[in-house]
């Protein structure tokens, strides 16, 4: 696990994007684990696997019971775009989830300040649908001319390995291509 001096320098770094109307940073990185929330609603009580009672009421309620164990990148989101008849909120406005470090397996990462800075660069600046297509375009077309290198590449060493074991080939070596003797 990481050490909490490494996520404080973070959090202190990206306080540098704003703070909202009570002074809380726009962004922070806190641990799942850690992240509660109070939340109006009808829960069942049970000692062991026992029912005892239902109740309606106001609890204290794990803010993300589905990520376990790891580092979230949370954005401040005013009350008027994360209101929720649930949710008891103190300062009109709730942080939300905005990244998990995990990697494509839902696997541990260390939170790190590059990865922080990139998700918090798309979020203040996203890219305009036209930009994002002529690099979605770029890309393809570099991905695309990398896979026909390969393939011409392939089609060389091929080419070499049948001409070194044809008896009667015209080349000379398996690396040096074609010879220049006339027919």
């Amino acid at each position: 696990m990481i050490d909490n001096s490494v996520v404080e320098d973070i959090n202190r770094i990206i306080k540098v994007h704003g703070t909202n109307q009570y002074g809380d940073p726009l962004f922070r990185v806190v641990f799942s684990d850690d992240q509660t929330e109070r939340r109006n609603g009808i829960y069942e009580d049970y000692s062991g696997d026992i029912y005892v009672k239902t109740v309606k009421e106001i609890r204290e309620v794990k803010k993300y019971p589905w990520v376990k164990a790891k580092w979230i990148l949370e954005r401040w989101a005013s009350g008027e775009i994360s209101h929720h008849p649930s949710l008891v909120s103190d300062k009109n406005g709730v942080f939300i989830c905005v990244y998990v470090f995990q990697d494509i397996n839902q696997n541990y990462l260390p939170p790190l300040l590059k990865v922080t800075e990139i998700v918090i660069s798309n979020l203040l600046h996203p890219r305009m649908k036209s930009e994002a297509l002529a690099q979605d375009k770029e890309i393809l077309s570099k991905e695309e001319k990398i896979e026909v290198d390969k393939i011409e590449e392939e089609i060389i060493i091929q080419s070499d390995e049948l001409a070194s074991k044809d008896s009667k080939s015209r080349r000379e070596s398996m690396s040096v291509g074609y010879t220049k003797e006339k027919i």
